[in-house]
């Protein structure tokens, strides 16, 4: 899922879905996928 696609969802702002995909992330809880515009993010089991 694209940074996009949750703000679309979700109505939250573009800034509070990058800190929260980036929390995620140093979690080990989502793994991004690709580079720069085009990067999704996929959950990590």
């Amino acid at each position: 899922m694209q940074r996009e696609d949750i703000v679309e969802e979700t109505g939250l702002a573009r800034a509070t879905v990058a800190i929260a995909l980036r929390a995620l992330t140093e979690e080990g809880l989502i793994q991004p996928r690709g580079k720069r515009a085009g990067v999704r993010h996929r959950l990590v089991f």
